[in-house]
């Protein structure tokens, strides 16, 4: 589990991956109490935008990516604690090289 701490007109990077597939859990708390960011996913093989509804309290989304994935958080309305860790698989399966 990993755990980020995002301050006010703050934008970070809450987790990627590399050939990955499957769910993100997260929980988030702050001090004042809404414990809401906004977050969107970064999508290669070129950088494609995905939104996704608000993150809020405690939950999960699904993530997947042709090669790579960075999910982006920002919006805090105060110090936020975000703690993230993932459930996933390989996505893509390249052929073995024999040498």
């Amino acid at each position: 589990m990993d755990k980020i701490v995002l301050l006010p007109d703050e934008t970070k990077v809450a987790f990627y991956f590399i050939n990955l597939k499957g769910r993100l859990f997260y929980k988030i708390g702050n001090k004042s109490g809404t414990n809401r960011i906004k977050a969107w996913w970064v999508k290669g093989p070129f950088g494609s935008v995905q939104s996704i509804p608000d993150l809020i309290g405690n939950g999960n989304t699904p993530f997947k990516g042709l090669l790579w994935g960075r999910l982006k958080v920002s919006g805090a309305d105060s110090e936020t604690i975000i703690y993230v860790s993932e459930d996933a698989r390989v996505a893509l399966k390249f052929p073995s090289i024999e040498f």
